[in-house]
């Protein structure tokens, strides 16, 4: 779990990519909670439907951003594809079009809730919030609570 976690951070800092995503926002809900961690499968761009759950890379506000969301359009036309996409919470489609080239591969497996830890690491430390305290209460809390399950454990 601490390796993927790791391997997350990292792949994440240099921007290579995962066989995973985890879900950062409720635009899912119901299907997908934040935290979530969701398995990616590679798919060609002509086999794509609609209803399909997919992740892909977008420029929002000049941030780039993994967002999971279901296909609402495809439109094909000169051999070329464009994905319109919403999430299922959201009252109206993204804004804008999606290219195959941008997507990282479709939803095939959901593991609920594991990646929150990952989000907090990711905040305090691709987004530069961490210093060195904050690292070492984190470090110290995370050595408290399995000091304490082990004590409890030992006493049943």
């Amino acid at each position: 779990m601490i390796c993927l976690l790791i391997y997350y951070l990292v792949s994440s800092k240099i921007g290579i990519g995962t066989p995973w995503a985890v879900v950062g926002s409720y635009s899912m809900v119901p299907v997908l909670d934040i935290g979530d961690i969701v398995l990616l499968k590679p798919i060609n761009p002509y086999n794509l439907h609609v209803g399909q759950v997919i992740v892909y890379i977008a420029q929002v506000y000049g941030e780039r951003l993994e967002i999971v969301h279901r296909i609402y359009e495809i439109y094909r036309y000169d051999g070329k594809i464009l994905i319109r996409t919403k999430g299922d919470a959201n009252p109206v489609p993204d804004p804008w079009m999606v290219r195959p080239s941008q997507i990282r591969g479709v939803v095939y497996l959901v593991i609920p809730h594991v990646g929150l830890i990952g989000l907090v690491l990711r905040d305090f430390f691709i987004r530069g919030r961490a210093s060195v305290i904050a690292l070492l209460l984190l470090g110290l809390f995370y050595v408290l609570i399995t000091y304490l399950l082990c004590r409890i454990a030992e006493e049943r």
